[in-house]
């Protein structure tokens, strides 16, 4: 298990889309090479999201080595701002 930091300057959190009480930080790379991290609820986006539900039933927690602010974090090689529209729209829609 390994825990970031933002020390590296690597790794930015969004700023309407991180929720101290999320479980898992999902992290989508900027243009300018950092990575925007997204602390959301595991269960909610497995819920609302066919393409995260099978990205995330396959990845337990448990195998996730990364971990950022004490949550499991998931790399992703989706855009940052692509994966904010669709957090946005998934959280909006509550």
């Amino acid at each position: 298990r390994r825990e970031l930091s933002m020390d590296s300057h690597t790794i930015e959190r969004h700023p309407t889309l991180y929720f101290l009480d999320g479980d898992i930080v999902l992290c989508a790379p900027r243009t300018n090479g950092i990575c925007q991290a997204f602390r959301v609820d595991r269960v909610y986006l497995i819920r609302n999201s066919p393409v995260l539900r099978e990205m995330l039933s396959s990845t337990s927690a448990s195998n996730m080595t990364d971990h950022f602010d004490g949550a499991p974090m998931l790399r992703l090689n989706d855009d940052a701002n692509e994966l904010a529209h669709l957090l946005e729209l998934l959280y909006n829609t509550v």
